[in-house]
């Protein structure tokens, strides 16, 4: 009898061990059900199990692992921002699943935009830390750097700015962290960007004045002999052809036989004899001799 007892002892616990072996998972839990994440930052999520005690492995996916993802032993980052449809102003949802046997879990996570710290403009193609420097009539291509340099950006917020705009211009590129600015003539002028609370250093532009190398008087034969009482239109070419000079008028020698307009060229006859008709540019200059005649 007592055998009989002792085997049915061992039988019952041999059952009750082979049931807690068949138990199963039927509830996950986690931590989190619903968070919103900075761009770049990650997230710990933590699963619970029922019934407790049991050994289980989990398993970890996601809906959209391009903007959303998730480790193996459940790590969140937020890899950048999800919008449903194209249309939508307003970032949405990437589901987390968490599955251990029988039971499941869901995080929602949404990914916030991660802000721009401050911003300094770059000239493309120029290396230099020092004010730019341009020749007139030309033109150089700004860009807002931003830092991070992953920060989520609206470009349309961005508002450049000159002062001097008499000397250079800015235009802003739609869609884009970039301007150009245009020089108009000698001068200087300020470029700054405002972006949000962030206004940046900005940049000193200087326009430089572009010295002519040669000026020449055009049509020299036809300009050679005058009637006396009669005018002549003189005019004149330089180079180079962005020069920033005017070309200045004026009798070198027999003033006393012809006037000339140091402005316009307007060349006037006033009495027989020979004069010499100069055009001046900066440093260079052109001349020719003119024959006042009687009639």
């Amino acid at each position: 009898m007592k055998n009989i007892s002792i085997v049915a002892v061992f039988a019952a616990a041999l059952a009750l061990i082979s049931c807690r072996h068949e138990e199963q998972v039927n509830v996950v839990l986690l931590n989190e059900t619903e968070v919103e994440l900075v761009k770049g930052s990650t997230l710990q999520l933590v699963p619970t199990i029922r019934p407790e005690g049991i050994t289980a492995d989990f398993e970890w996916w996601s809906s959209n692992p391009e903007y959303v993802s998730v480790s193996e032993d459940g790590l969140v980052k937020a890899e950048k921002i999800y919008f449903e449809n194209a249309t939508d102003t307003e970032s949405s949802s990437v589901a987390i699943y968490c599955k251990c046997q029988g039971g499941a879990a869901t995080c929602m996570v949404k990914v916030l935009p991660l802000q721009a710290e401050s911003a300094v403009i770059k000239v493309l193609d120029w290396d230099s830390n020092e004010a730019l420097k341009m020749a007139p009539m030309t033109s150089k291509t700004l860009e807002l750097v931003f830092t991070p340099a992953d920060a989520d950006v609206d470009y349309d917020a961005i508002e450049w700015k000159t002062t001097g705009f008499e000397y250079v211009a800015v235009k802003k590129i739609e869609g884009t962290a970039q301007a150009v600015i245009t020089s108009s003539m000698a001068g200087s002028a300020y470029i700054s960007a405002r972006y949000g609370a962030i206004e940046e250093p900005g940049l000193n532009v200087i326009v430089t004045p572009v010295p002519a190398t040669s000026v020449t008087i055009l049509n020299k034969t036809e300009m050679s002999r005058v009637l006396v009482g009669r005018t002549l239109q003189f005019a004149a070419s330089y180079a180079p052809e962005n020069a920033t000079v005017e070309v200045a008028w004026k009798i070198a020698s027999g003033a006393e036989y012809a006037s000339i307009n140091s402005e316009t060229g307007l060349f006037t006859a006033k009495s027989p004899g020979t004069v010499t008709v100069q055009a001046i540019a900066g440093s260079v200059n052109d001349s020719v001799e003119v024959e006042v005649v009687a009639e």
